[in-house]
């Protein structure tokens, strides 16, 4: 609007080179002969909903071509057209007519017999004509031009509007630099921790052979393994946290969740798609986290039996590796429930502190406050969610099992097996049960 014919020229060839360019233009404009010459998709809106939306060729296939006449004597045509059973409106010193299933010659010889046929040509239905007949049309009319689901009304939203909400969260988390470099960060002191047992087990040896000791461990790659997944796992779990608690007060500092929830998803799409996102990084840092402890554990030591060896070159086997095996499989299974459950009550706080500083904070708070209650539940523990994981002061979780049954602990025990499974998962649902009830009244700016 107020721009002079070169102005609308220039603007008009800058918005064609962008959209060649490989760039999608979002243009909202009542000026409609100027969209039809730029736009190859449209809607329209009415009321707040999307009603028509498509491309502008299939609008015009919609509602069809209309064809030009033009002559003398005009009213005689438009009469004779009337007669036909065809519907003529006058528009100037021509009339437009839709045809239907006419074969356009026959009209043709019956208007050349009335007077002087000037013009005869079929005319694209235009975008004004599309947008008057969207707009008087009731809501019903999206059957007549079926809108894609990313366009349905967000208070109807599509059957897939979850897993485009789930889309749109992973590729937002994987976009943020930070984040992928946290994800790498559990792997990193993985391999540190493997390559530490194996300096520690050459200095053993090398003291046995001195003779200062009189016998020690060989070292093996399951006890590598463990050692490594127990001084990682903490790691990745903080790093878990601290992104699912950044989900929604990042949205919220930075204005997008506003955005993101009129994009034709409802609150608990939104919900859905960031769990499943944050679910999807935690079984994939995860399953990274298991390969890179394994493979340099392997490469390291291999998957051999873990012996005592004496200073008279006597051999006994602490721990074998056939019996281990299954152990450490039960380790990756059993560890990454609590593991999804810690991004269920990050994403609990995010909602709770609103802020990113505050997200954090209540984060942690939540994971840690329930540990006041260890000594008042004692047989009970196994509920609390820190029974399941490693935390560098105390590990009663499957992988401080594996480690006692790798270095051929005799007392092995693993405590908590019976909640192993249930004390996650009711950690994960209550987290997401309140996180849905505060998503839903949460006041979005």
């Amino acid at each position: 609007n107020g721009l002079d014919p070169e102005g609308i020229a220039d603007l008009r060839v800058l918005l064609q080179q962008t959209r060649d360019e490989g760039v999608a233009v979002m243009l909202s404009s009542h000026q409609l002969p100027e969209l039809e010459g730029l736009c190859n998709r449209i809607g329209v809106l009415r009321e707040g909903a999307m009603v028509v939306e498509g491309s502008l060729d299939a609008l015009r296939a919609q509602i069809g071509a209309r064809h030009v006449v033009a002559g003398t004597p005009l009213p005689a045509m438009e009469r004779r057209l009337v007669e036909l059973g065809l519907s003529p409106v006058r528009n100037g010193d021509r009339l437009l007519v839709p045809l239907g299933d006419r074969a356009p010659g026959v009209i043709a010889r019956e208007l050349t017999a009335i007077g002087q046929l000037s013009a005869f040509a079929p005319e694209p239905a235009t975008l004004e004509a599309i947008y008057l007949r969207a707009a008087t049309a009731t809501p019903v009319a999206q059957t007549a031009v079926p809108a894609p689901p990313s366009t349905t009304p967000a208070a109807n939203p599509a059957p897939n509007a979850a897993w485009r909400a789930f889309g749109h969260e992973l590729r937002t988390m994987l976009h943020q630099r930070s984040a992928l470099l946290l994800l790498l960060a559990p792997g990193a002191i993985a391999a540190w921790q493997v390559f530490g047992y194996h300096a520690s087990v050459g200095d053993s040896l090398e003291l046995m052979h001195a003779g200062k000791l009189f016998s020690t461990d060989a070292g093996s790659g399951h006890r590598a393994a463990a050692l490594a997944l127990q001084a990682a796992t903490p790691a990745l779990a903080l790093c878990l946290l601290w992104l699912a608690s950044q989900s929604v007060s990042a949205d919220l500092a930075g204005h997008t969740l506003r955005n993101t929830l009129m994009r034709s998803v409802s609150r608990t799409n939104v919900l859905f798609g960031k769990l499943a996102a944050l679910a999807t990084v935690a079984c994939a840092g995860w399953i990274a986290l298991a390969i890179v402890a394994s493979a340099t554990a392997a490469s390291v030591f291999g998957w051999r039996d873990l012996e005592e060896l004496s200073r008279h070159g006597d051999r006994q086997v602490l721990a074998n590796a056939a019996a281990v095996g299954p152990v450490f499989q039960q380790a990756l299974r059993n560890c990454l429930p609590p593991l999804l459950a810690m991004t269920a009550l990050g994403l609990f706080g995010s909602l709770l502190g609103k802020r990113p500083a505050r997200a954090i904070a209540l984060a942690m708070l939540l994971v840690l406050g329930p540990e006041l209650l260890r000594d008042r539940l004692r047989d009970h523990a196994g509920w609390l969610l820190l029974s399941h994981l490693p935390t560098g002061l105390r590990d009663d979780s499957v992988l401080g099992y594996f480690e006692d049954v790798s270095r051929g602990a005799a007392d092995a025990c693993w405590t908590w097996a019976g909640h192993a499974i249930t004390a996650p998962l009711a950690w994960f649902a209550a987290a997401t049960v309140l996180s849905a009830l505060l998503l839903r009244r949460l006041r979005v700016p």
